[in-house]
């Protein structure tokens, strides 16, 4: 299943993504790509020691699921690098902590705040560099 995932549906999001960048940028928007972040994947949950990539996630397991996800964020990495986009790398960031998650996918108030951390430490930056006369 995961090869199906590589050889059909990633070169078309690969695309997808690439085409978004280049909208973005003839309209004069820096794109920014963030990767996608889940509960399940490698690790035990700190808070209830459950082992994440045995879980059950409809009739797969974490661990399956964490390698379809990483799949399309790895071509996000390779599309930002590509061109040269800023990329915030969520997945690998932030925990796996389910303090911060509601389901496998969604934030608790904590997670966002989390979230928002993250992305502001990587945005700064950039705002910094691009708009030096906001800067607090």
């Amino acid at each position: 299943m995961l090869r199906d995932y590589q050889a059909e549906s990633l070169p078309f999001f690969a695309a997808r993504l690439e085409k978004l960048v280049k909208v973005c940028r003839d309209y004069g928007i820096e794109p920014v790509l963030i990767t996608q972040p889940t509960l399940y994947g490698p690790g035990v949950d700190p808070v209830t020691g459950v082992d994440l990539s045995a879980i059950k996630v409809g009739d797969k397991n974490g661990r399956f699921m964490f390698q379809a996800i990483e799949l399309y964020n790895g071509v996000t990495r390779q599309v930002a690098q590509k061109k040269g986009a800023l990329l915030i790398d969520l997945a690998r960031e932030l925990p796996r902590d389910s303090a911060l998650y509601y389901d496998y996918l969604h934030y608790t108030e904590p997670g966002a705040a989390a979230v928002a951390g993250i992305v502001a430490r990587n945005l700064e930056p950039l705002l910094a560099a691009r708009y030096p006369t906001f800067k607090k």
